[in-house]
């Protein structure tokens, strides 16, 4: 076949300038092909269809220049660049094709392919690692500038130099070249781009509008401006007062120019370009193109011979795509990567992997390529796993797994129990975890020390927190409910403060209240209870405690049950019980005797209703009715109604007997007080009790004053026994209420003494003295 086509070939196209290179006898090559001279250096200005400025003018081209036809506007032929490389050995000979993007330099770049020197001898092949070869070879970095020039001053369209420019830098100046000053926009306040990464660039910059000529001091631009941060505002000058001491720190102006002037130095940059009319079919439609993939990186295995066997395994390592951030990562931004997916994209990574395969396995992090695996045929499968070594002993694995943990009861995804976890081994450098079989077993590499569980034992929906045993403490199930103790033998053990809402314990095969006993760890009997503290406790059944029971807020006993005080613990004997009478009303009894009520003995009782009691009610300190309310009092087995009499203070120094009707109606019931003795009346101090005026009545509707014995010392004297009327002249005389009322009248005269004991008579509405004369002064 290669015969053939070299046959094919005319010689009198060899060596003709773009076509076949020189053959010698062999049909090898001897010579490179011939290129025409419109093609190298001068191409340029000798094509007049050629754009100078999108092309450069230090490029070289092949193909697009010689036209189809003629003078005709089908466009250039094409030219393909076809490399027959053979790399052979350490530096730029390593390379196939090499790009050297690294300023104007001559032939010094080398690529560092197997970097080491030969003639070290053994040391060089010890340290070279490996030899490499490569097709496509790139090295570029952070290259100088071609120029960097002193400034004078700058104007709105050039920049003038302190010294005209040698010929040499001249040639070096293009159309459209970089040129970035060292002369910041001091109207400018940079965008934050936080800490430990690169500020925004502030400095002038723009592009040379032509190439100057030897000795010019002048290189003029089409306009200044401060790329990507600064203002498009025409006819901006650079100032420079105030210099760059960012990126650089020169002591006087100047500008940079060429690539080295830029802000990103890119190895490889894919751009496709896509006429987006194309894509719509129409009569004009000029491309079928409509997927387009910027790397593909293939890899086949072919027997020259035919040899059908396949290779042995695990006999070629497939490097793929690799990143090395260099010796010193910590001169890299914070904001720094290494593959950044960008844009709107449904997909920006997918994993097309096979059985086995780890789609990530790097670092503490694992994620297996577990969709070909079916749990069908593994108990477990791992789905993610993240490792972290302790020390030098162990590694503790926090792995996602699934597990066939139902099967044979359930089918489909019932059968799958999803776990969350802890599991440790017994290396702490990192290895390849498993990816099925049992991940957790004692045996296995791995041991796990707890696990939250989904679907566990049946319950779907349900979410069960493990430890590394095969029963489960805890379960929430899908509605909300929870159980602790999965099986008889579990305890819940609680060395801290239970918090809760509430709480609802429930026997799970009688579904009756069950019990809930606290108890001391220390005390291995059970026999000592401990302090249950909740912020609310509600029970549909009893609360029993051997000790107190204390609350910081309401105790509430709903449903007309009571309130027991059991003496011993055991209710055998007759208890005391706190019971719902009414909505208004509880009554203290012991209801296993018949009409037995209970004392209730308190320091103090504050009560914002009514207070009642069928016993005595007796207090050794104050009893108070506090804000002009009535103490009832009801004669046996009354209740309270609207001729029940009651006590009350109607004024601060005055206490009123009334009734319900009169507080009701303001009807006047004549209520009445009736004391067994005399009514007292102290005087002086409150305390003083020898001092003190009596009001005795003898039981047949009449009273006495006695008369008063008080001892002071040796001396005894005896006072008092009389009751004086109110005063009042004869022109301030009141009109009397009940006939027979008496009062004083001070100016009166009677048997020419002044002051008169005067009576009131209802017939006829008047006062007269004790002998009814009419009352005169």
């Amino acid at each position: 076949m290669a015969t053939h086509t070299v046959n094919a070939i005319q010689l009198p196209q060899e060596g003709i300038a773009d076509e076949i290179p020189i053959l010698n006898a062999s049909k090898q090559i001897t010579a490179p092909s011939v290129s025409g001279g419109d093609r190298i250096g001068s191409w340029q200005s000798t094509v007049p269809s050629v754009d100078r400025y999108s092309t450069g003018f230090e490029s070289n081209v092949m193909g697009g220049v010689d036209p189809f036809v003629k003078g005709g506007s089908m466009g250039g032929k094409p030219k393909s660049l076809y490399i027959i490389a053979d790399p052979y050995g350490p530096y730029s000979p390593g390379c196939g094709l090499g790009v050297a993007m690294m300023g104007i330099q001559s032939w010094t770049p080398q690529f560092p392919v197997s970097q080491s020197n030969p003639a070290l001898g053994a040391p060089a092949v010890v340290g070279v690692g490996g030899y490499d070869a490569i097709a496509n070879c790139t090295l570029t970095g952070n290259f100088p500038a071609r120029l960097i020039l002193p400034v004078d001053h700058y104007t709105a369209n050039s920049v003038v130099l302190t010294r005209g420019l040698t010929a040499e830098e001249a040639a070096m100046v293009q159309w459209n070249m970089y040129i970035t000053t060292n002369s910041p926009d001091a109207s400018l306040t940079a965008p934050a781009t936080g800490s430990g990464n690169l500020p925004a660039k502030n400095l002038y910059a723009g592009f040379v509008t032509k190439p100057p000529a030897a000795g010019d001091k002048v290189i003029d631009v089409w306009a200044w401006a401060v790329p990507g941060i600064g203002s498009g505002t025409p006819r901006q000058v650079p100032q420079t007062s105030k210099l760059d001491i960012i990126w650089s720190a020169y002591k006087k102006p100047v500008v940079f120019l060429g690539g080295g002037a830029g802000d990103h130095s890119f190895a490889h940059n894919w751009f496709f370009h896509i006429n987006k009319d194309d894509l719509t079919p129409t009569a004009n439609t000029k491309s079928l193109i409509h997927t387009v993939t910027p790397l593909e990186i293939d890899l086949s295995l072919y027997s020259p011979t035919g040899n059908p066997a396949p290779p042995p395994d695990h006999s070629l390592k497939y490097g793929g795509i690799t990143f090395n951030a260099g010796e010193y990562p910590n001169a890299l931004t914070q904001d720094s990567f290494e593959i950044m997916f960008g844009g709107v994209m449904h997909n920006h990574i997918i994993f097309d992997g096979g059985a086995s395969d780890w789609n990530i396995a790097g670092d503490n992090f694992w994620l297996p390529a577990g969709s070909l695996q079916g749990l069908n045929t593994n108990r477990q499968q791992l789905s993610a796993e993240w490792d972290q070594p302790v020390g030098n002993a162990s590694t503790v694995r926090t792995a996602l797994w699934y597990e066939a943990g139902n099967g044979g009861v359930e089918s489909g995804w019932k059968q799958a129990v999803v776990h969350l976890g802890v599991l440790y081994r017994d290396k702490s450098a990192m290895q390849e975890p498993p990816q099925s079989g049992d991940l957790t077993a004692t045996a296995s590499p791995s041991t796990k020390l707890g696990d939250v569980e989904f679907d566990q034992g049946g319950n779907f929906g349900a979410v069960s927190l493990c430890g590394y045993g095969t029963n489960c403490g805890l379960r929430v199930n899908g509605d909300g409910t929870t159980y602790i103790g999965a099986a008889a033998a579990n305890s819940v053990s609680i060395s801290a403060d239970l918090v809760g809402d509430s709480a609802v314990f429930k026997n799970k095969n009688t579904h009756k209240a069950a019990e809930l006993t606290l108890t001391d760890a220390a005390d291995t009997t059970g026999a000592t209870y401990g302090n249950l503290f909740l912020g609310s406790l509600s029970a549909t059944g009893g609360v029993s405690a051997t000790g107190g029971v204390v609350s910081g807020n309401d105790i509430k006993i709903r449903s007309k049950h009571s309130l027991v005080f059991s003496q011993d613990g055991t209710d055998s004997y007759p208890a005391p019980t706190l019971s719902w009478v009414s909505q208004t009303a509880m009554m203290f009894s012991v209801p296993a005797i018949a009409n037995t009520y209970v004392n209730l003995e308190l320091g103090g009782v504050t009560s914002h209703g009514p207070v009642s009691t069928t016993g005595p009610l007796s207090t050794s300190g104050d009893f108070k009715i506090i804000g002009g309310k009535t103490a009832w009092f009801l004669t046996p087995n009354e209740a309270l109604n609207s001729n029940t009499t009651g006590l009350y203070a109607c004024s601060h120094d005055v206490l009123c007997v009334t009734s319900v009707s009169e507080q009701t109606s303001s009807a006047n019931t004549q209520k009445a007080l009736r004391i067994p003795g005399a009514v007292e009346s102290r005087g002086g101090a409150y305390n003083n009790l020898s001092n003190y005026s009596s009001l005795v009545g003898d039981g047949a509707g009449n009273w006495s004053v006695p008369k008063l014995t008080v001892k002071s010392g040796a001396k005894t004297t005896v006072q008092g026994g009389a009751i004086a009327e109110a005063a009042y002249t004869l022109a301030k005389l009141p009109k009397g209420t009940m006939d027979g009322q008496h009062l004083w009248c001070s100016d009166c005269k009677l048997n020419g003494v002044v002051g008169v004991f005067i009576v009131w008579h209802a017939t006829g509405a008047k006062w007269t003295d004790a002998l009814n004369n009419t009352l005169k002064h």
